[in-house]
């Protein structure tokens, strides 16, 4: 089920539409959930939500998605669409006006050039892998014209040292942006948000690992060997010289069955740039 808190509730979902199953679900401060969810390399996702409560009516709704620590673009949502119950989804990032990448599950990459990458990196940048992260803020919008400067193209993350590599425990996905951008004949609009200093936001934080790594830490039960019902076969030997009863050998066999699970996704968003008090950010009215 969902993560619920504050009058959200949140999930991370496939290609479909299926929610993936959330485990080891836990509160992190007044404000905030987190649960571990299972990811496939190369599949991909979308976050979504519902709200039951808003803190005031004429209140708007922003969301803020960041992907291993790097915010994406947001969405906002008028008090109208927050009263009518509307179900929201947010999956990729718009890169121009008329292309989009999709959020993705994939490979973290390591390295050992030490004349690139510097090694000593802040512990909380590690916290941050692995995770995907939503902020709901409460405020007010007011558009604002389109501006070619606040699309933008992100690139990859940085590889992980090897010698840092041992704060990963042996994770090695990540969240981030598929290869190729897609065009796109969604409609993106600009807006600023003011968040409302008396209402607080609410975060949802979704880590998420291969299920062979969830299941080593026993954070997902291992599912158990599916065994058929014995099916003894009888083998008769030769015959030896004076006997003339045939000697029989029993065996049993067994079968075995796996199940993989597979993460897959596609839809739709609106971008954010940040500033001190007043917030650009792209909004998506479809």
């Amino acid at each position: 089920m969902p993560l619920d808190h504050m009058g959200i509730s949140a999930w991370i979902a496939n290609l479909n539409g299926k929610e993936i199953p959330q485990y080891a679900i836990k509160p992190r401060g007044s404000r905030c959930m987190e649960c571990w969810i299972p990811a496939s390399e190369g599949c991909h996702f979308k976050i979504m939500w519902k709200v039951s409560k808003a803190p005031r009516p004429d209140l708007d709704l922003f969301v803020y998605p960041y992907l291993d620590g790097v915010r994406m673009c947001g969405r906002s949502w008028t008090n109208d669409q927050v009263a009518a119950g509307e179900t929201g989804r947010l999956g990729h990032h718009p890169t121009g006006p008329s292309s989009f990448r999709l959020y993705e599950f994939g490979k973290r990459k390591i390295t050992d050039r030490e004349d690139t990458f510097q090694t000593g990196r802040p512990r909380a940048l590690f916290d941050e892998l692995n995770t995907i992260k939503v902020r709901f803020a409460w405020g007010h919008q007011e558009a604002m014209p389109e501006r070619a400067e606040l699309f933008n193209d992100p690139t990859e993350a940085a590889p992980i040292h090897e010698t840092e590599a041992k704060f990963m425990q042996g994770r090695s996905g990540s969240a981030w942006l598929s290869q190729n951008n897609t065009t796109s004949s969604n409609s993106y609009s600009f807006c600023d948000f003011r968040s409302e200093d008396d209402a607080k936001s609410t975060i949802f934080i979704f880590r998420y690992a291969s299920r062979d790594w969830l299941q080593a830490q026993d954070i997902i039960e291992r599912r158990p060997r599916v065994t058929g019902p014995s099916s003894p076969r009888i083998i008769p030997n030769l015959k030896r010289r004076r006997s003339i009863t045939p000697e029989a050998i029993v065996t049993t066999g067994l079968e075995t069955k796996d199940d993989d699970d597979d993460i897959v996704f596609v839809k739709h968003v609106i971008p954010a740039k940040a500033f001190p008090r007043k917030k650009k950010r792209l909004v998506n009215h479809a």
